[in-house]
């Protein structure tokens, strides 16, 4: 790939880099030699882990800093940290997420919605505007990650498609409010990956159960990666307000007709 933004001097700040699907796009920018800042809200991270993965891409080492999503206090303390490094940040990717698991109505809890959006959605439009604050400019890139689950049924995912729906939302409005600043608003939607999230979410028996049916359902998380790092490189600028799938076009014969046809083929060759 022939990149036109100098990636040495590029500062990609990745909210909840520390694992599943920001960790993959904090990867990416590192092995093609940006300066990477990735967070987590809880110290659990083995970050001896982190700096091996990271060493394997042959990039430079990562800013590992714990920061809650939620808290502005903490935004902050790691925009001040960030800038006794550097003096901008290119890009901002929001990959954290939080919300209740529900499985019925009865669930549902406005504070744990409320919460859940606070800590899924409002990153996109709170980090942004702060990092304009501390830095005098919008990062050149806002990137949200989201799912299929505002357009098609997950289990046990109620709050979480809901976030997601306001995430997708929010980005298209910010990309037009900003129409006139150097800034593209994207969301980047992710199939079926398999992170700890997708096991908190779904159940453990969820992976095996489409394992043993439709394995191709499953993306690679570093594919999603690669795609949020995609829209980073100065070639896909054009691309603004957006929510790009990525699903290796299994959204179109993921289905029943799908089983039924894959069951047909197993029962044909059995004969």
């Amino acid at each position: 790939m022939s990149i036109l933004n100098d990636m040495s001097a590029f500062v990609a700040l990745i909210a909840g880099g520390t694992k599943g699907i920001g960790l993959a796009t904090a990867l990416e920018f590192a092995r093609h030699g940006a300066h990477c800042v990735i967070t987590h809200k809880w110290d659990s991270t083995d970050k001896d882990e982190l700096r091996r993965q990271f060493d394997a891409t042959g990039g430079m080492q990562p800013l590992i800093v714990q920061a809650d999503v939620k808290n502005d206090e903490d935004t902050d303390a790691l925009l001040d940290q960030i800038k006794a490094y550097h003096n901008k940040v290119d890009a901002f990717v929001s990959a954290a997420a939080f919300a209740q698991i529900v499985d019925k109505v009865e669930n549902y809890s406005r504070r744990d919605f409320l919460n859940s959006i606070e800590y899924t959605t409002w990153p996109l439009v709170e980090y942004p505007r702060r990092i304009r604050k501390v830095f005098g400019k919008y990062p050149r890139y806002v990137i949200g990650i989201s799912s299929s689950g505002p357009n098609q049924y997950c289990s046990n995912y109620d709050m979480v498609a809901g976030c997601k729906a306001a995430l997708e939302a929010i980005g298209r409005y910010m990309a037009y409010r900003l129409i006139q600043e150097p800034v593209n608003v994207n969301v980047v939607r992710a199939r079926y990956v398999r992170t700890e999230s997708l096991r908190a979410t779904a159940g453990d028996g969820f992976e095996p159960y489409v394992d043993a049916r439709a394995p191709d359902l499953f993306i690679d998380k570093g594919d999603v990666g690669s795609a949020v790092f995609g829209l980073c490189t100065g070639l896909m600028d054009a691309v603004n307000g957006q929510i790009i799938m990525v699903d290796q076009g299994t959204e179109f014969y993921d289905g029943v007709s799908m089983l039924f046809d894959r069951n047909a083929h197993r029962s044909s060759a059995r004969r």
